[in-house]
Parts: C-alpha cells; sequence; structure tokens
C-alpha cells in the first residue's frame, strides 16, 4: 500500500509543555497531502461544559484545537476531559473591520455562542487522521433556519495586514481612496489560489441543535463588487485532499449533494431584503430554467456569530452531470469566456449571429430553431426583462450546450439588480435596455424579435405568463412565503451588522418589492404592446 506520493515524512517538533507542531513544507498545500485517510477520525462529545474525546485505536495520540485552527498542525495533546470554563478564548471577530463602510456590531449578545473543538488521531509516520469538528454551544436558540458551523485559522482570514477577508496590505500598498470604497484595492480582492484555505464545516439543525453533517472543505471568498461588504460571501469546495466525495446536506426539500456552494450574502441585495435574488430564482425555476436554489442559514465563525447567508448551489460540473447525467458541457460566460468546453463549440455559439444574418425570414427561423432552445430563451428573456434587471446582459449571462446535438440554453445568474434595487425599476422599459446593449445575447434577441414566427411565440409566451406565474397575486404569494423565513431571524442580522439598519428599514425594503409587482405586471404588458 502507498501511503504517499513524495519520499518527505512528517518531522514531530515539540515546542513548550503540551504542544506539537509539525515541518510544513511549502507551499501549505504539498503538506495536506501527507494527511493519512487510514486513521479513524476521533469521536468527540460533551457533558455540559467538559468535552471528551476518544480514539478507536489506542496507540493514537489526539491532537486538539479551540480556535478554529487545524489540529495536525497546531493541535495540542488531549489526556482528560477539557474544561471548556478553563479555556476561554477571546472574541476578537466583533472588533474587526472587514471593509471601509462598516459599523460595528449593536450588541455582542447573539443568539448562538459556542467553542469549537477540532480534533484528530495521529501515528507518527501516518500523520493525522481527517479532522473531526464539533462545536459545543454555550448559547443556543431554536430557529427555522438552519445553522452552519464554520471552524478556521483567524490569522488567515482577519490578520489586520494579511488576512483574506481584510482591506489589509493591499489597500495600505495602493491608497486608491480617489476611486468609491466599493472599489478601493483589498486582501480580499485576491482570487488566486492563495486565497483559500482549510475549514471545518458543521450543518446544524436549527430547530433541534442535531448536527446533521460533519466535514472539512476548502474556503475562499466569493463575489465581485460585494467582496467589498463586511460580510462577505464564501465558496465551500470538497476539500480533495482528505477525500471527501460530496457534501450532502439536507436543503431544498430535498438531500442534496454538492461538490461546491455558496453562502452568500444576497450581493447587491445586502442592506435591502437579502433575498430579492432568491426570490427571483424561484420564479424562473418554475418556468423550467435552470437557477441556483436558495435556502438561507445562520453561520457561525469559530463558535461566534457571523449573520445570515443564503445557501446557493453553484453552476458548476456537478451541477450538470447530477441533473442532467451527461459529463460532455459547454459552458459559456458574459458570451465571451469559455468555461468549459471546447473552443470550437465557443466559436459556434459565436458565429450564430452571422449565420442567420445571411439567411432569409424562414431559413433564419429553422436555424435558430435548430440551434437554441427557442423556449428556454424565451423565458430567459421574460424574467430579464419582467424583473428590470439592469445590470443584465452587460453582466451575468451564462449559456451551455450538453453535447454536440444539444440546443443552445441560457441560465439564471445574479440578478440582484432586479425588483426594486434600481430607482423607479418597475416602470423601465428593458425591450429599449436591450436595443442599446452591445451584449451579445441582447443582439440575438434583437435579431430573434424581429423574425414573425419568433415575435408571435414570445408575446404568446408573455402574456401567458402575466395571466399565471407573473399574476400580482401569485407573485405575492411566493415573496411572502420567503419573506417569513427571514423575518424571524432579521433582527439578528442587523444587530450583527446593521445592514440593513433596523427592522423598520428591512421591513420598508420588503415592502418596495411587493410594490414593485403591483405596478410592473401593467407596465410591461404595455412594453410588450409596443415591441
Amino acid at each position: 500500500m502507498i501511503l504517499f506520493k513524495h519520499t518527505l515524512l512528517p518531522l514531530y517538533l515539540v515546542l513548550g509543555v503540551g504542544l506539537s507542531y509539525y515541518a510544513m513544507p511549502e507551499p501549505q498545500k504539498e503538506w495536506k497531502k501527507f494527511t493519512s485517510q487510514y486513521l479513524n477520525s476521533p469521536q468527540v462529545h460533551n457533558n455540559g461544559s467538559v468535552v471528551l474525546i476518544n480514539a478507536d485505536d489506542s496507540q493514537s495520540r489526539i491532537l486538539f484545537t479551540l480556535d478554529g485552527r487545524d489540529p495536525s498542525l497546531y493541535g495540542r495533546d488531549y489526556s482528560t476531559g477539557i474544561d471548556l470554563n478553563l479555556e476561554y478564548v477571546d472574541n476578537l471577530l466583533y472588533r474587526k473591520q472587514f471593509s471601509a463602510e462598516f459599523f460595528g456590531p449593536k450588541t455582542w449578545a447573539f443568539p448562538y455562542e459556542g467553542t469549537v473543538v477540532r480534533a484528530c488521531s495521529n501515528q507518527g509516520r501516518l500523520g493525522c487522521s481527517k479532522v473531526k469538528n464539533f462545536i459545543v454551544f454555550d448559547k443556543f436558540t431554536k430557529t427555522d433556519l438552519n445553522i452552519i458551523s464554520l471552524s478556521l485559522d483567524e490569522s488567515f482570514w482577519f490578520d489586520e495586514y494579511n488576512g483574506k477577508s481584510m482591506l489589509g496590505k493591499s489597500h495600505e500598498n495602493t491608497k486608491k481612496i480617489a476611486n468609491p470604497w466599493w472599489a478601493w484595492d483589498a486582501n480580499y480582492r485576491d482570487e488566486d489560489e492563495s486565497s483559500e484555505d482549510y475549514a471545518g464545516f458543521e450543518f446544524i439543525n436549527g430547530s433541534t441543535g442535531q448536527r446533521m453533517f460533519d466535514t472539512n472543505v476548502l474556503l475562499k471568498i466569493h463575489g465581485n463588487a460585494s467582496r467589498a461588504f463586511a460580510q462577505k460571501s464564501l465558496r465551500v469546495s470538497d476539500d480533495e485532499y482528505r477525500g471527501e466525495n460530496r457534501i450532502v446536506l439536507p436543503v431544498f426539500n430535498d438531500t442534496v449533494s454538492f461538490n461546491s456552494f455558496n453562502l452568500r450574502n444576497s450581493g447587491n441585495d445586502w442592506g435591502h431584503t437579502l433575498f430579492a435574488d432568491a426570490f427571483m430564482h424561484q420564479i424562473a425555476g418554475r418556468l423550467g430554467l435552470d437557477v441556483q436554489r436558495s435556502e438561507p442559514v445562520h453561520v457561525l465563525i469559530n463558535g461566534h456569530y457571523w449573520g445570515i447567508l443564503n445557501l446557493r448551489e453553484r453552476f458548476d460540473k456537478t451541477y450538470f452531470k447530477e441533473k442532467y447525467s451527461v459529463d460532455d458541457l459547454v459552458l459559456i460566460e458574459l458570451d465571451t469566456k469559455l468555461d468549459e468546453g471546447k473552443n470550437k463549440d465557443f466559436r459556434d455559439y459565436k458565429s450564430l449571429l452571422n449565420r442567420l444574418k445571411q439567411l432569409n425570414t424562414d431559413a433564419a427561423y429553422k436555424l435558430l430553431d435548430k440551434e437554441i432552445d427557442i423556449d428556454n430563451f424565451i423565458n430567459y428573456i421574460i424574467v430579464e426583462t419582467f424583473f428590470a434587471n439592469s445590470d443584465w446582459p452587460k453582466n451575468n449571462v451564462k449559456t451551455y450546450r450538453l453535447g454536440k446535438k444539444d440546443k443552445w440554453k441560457w441560465m439564471i445568474y445574479d440578478m440582484d439588480y432586479g425588483l426594486s434595487y434600481v430607482e423607479n425599476a418597475a416602470n423601465k422599459n428593458m425591450f429599449e435596455h436591450l436595443s442599446e446593449s452591445k451584449a451579445y445575447t441582447a443582439q440575438l434577441f434583437r435579431f430573434a424579435i424581429g423574425l414573425p414566427k419568433f415575435k408571435e411565440k414570445f408575446k404568446s409566451a408573455a402574456h401567458a405568463l402575466l395571466e399565471s406565474e407573473l399574476t400580482v397575486s401569485s407573485l405575492q404569494s411566493t415573496y411572502d412565503e420567503i419573506t417569513k423565513l427571514y423575518a424571524n431571524a432579521i433582527e439578528y442580522q442587523i444587530a450583527r451588522w446593521q445592514k440593513p439598519y433596523s427592522v423598520t428599514s428591512w421591513n420598508n425594503n420588503v415592502k418596495e418589492n411587493r410594490d414593485f409587482f403591483q405596478k410592473r405586471v401593467e407596465v410591461y404588458s404595455s412594453h410588450l404592446k409596443d415591441l
């Protein structure tokens, strides 16, 4: 049996009483490959404030940490029960400035507080087992939302100079204060491999406190402009070096397997409702479009409250393989970037418009019908235009094809500029917006709407939806259901981040979207007549 790909073996260096450290080759991720998959993880449980850890093998040393760091690198030796009352860990997270526009917590008394215990079994040259993660709550409030507990190295993420979540040295080294604060250079803008680190992950039932899932993951900051917000969105991925094949969670009224997913702060809607994008995805999903399903969760970092984030599906290869049972995927982003597939596929897509323009009306419609899923394209355009997503299609466009015989389809992606986010959005004529756009998807729609068969099909589909899924009553019913998920927990989010500023402010933001529905249905109908 070959345990290691390299000849380098772990080296123990004992520094101080009871502290075991390990020589760590550079880069750090190479070291992680030595972590053994052949040892059983220890069992961790607690009796009140006393934590007990047991190893299956009596020959194993047990290493543990209480500060979120990896015990295989920074662990202390376990001998008897750990009395958490005697193991005070100062909470610095609430004192950090995570962005230029940051208001400190209104209180430090949050509904969930605890200590994260991380432990592993060690047998000399075999290294350490997979790390076991276990949060011990000293404060727990029953909730309708599930809870995710993350255990991580705070120095990696929150060091004032080097921390990946901070303004840090990237800002200090450039001082581009002339830019708006959301465009400042900062550590949290780093997207290379060094911006990703290992973390413990627990999924906990919010109504019972029962631990549903425990694993180790790779964690990085997710998003574009929203990285500048104090509460960062996070990308959670399988920890490939420890042999995890799936993250299996009871979410979306289902049991879902992930290779990766996002914990999203709601993008530009952060500080407004926290769920506008998730709501629009839910409506789009009813029309058969590919969407990123969403579920709000409370998130804790090293036992301390981080607020509400939306657990969102990602359009990665696993998503398509699980849903469509295919591996032959072509995925294009922003009509300009080939994420998956071959260059020939990309050329096929980009040449479609020119090929259409060389044909007469009937022939062009036949080719369009052969190359794209017309029903998908129509529903996609209706959703984006009805909800007045003015950041589109210059941004947030994803197109895919499953094999050469498949047709091109569009998926819903990041609609945080939709609904009432932009002033007077309910009156915005998105067909005029498309007529002025240089984006390839806009050009394709402009050509298609000039074909009589497509135009008739498009307007017929839009009017049908305005009498079914897009009626005021239907939209408000779904919207109110989602609102209830957040209503009982929004006070905690406000206390942590002061975004939104108050419960009253949040209720006003919620009402603005409801008012959007009341006006938008009639306005959109008039825009269709002029099309």
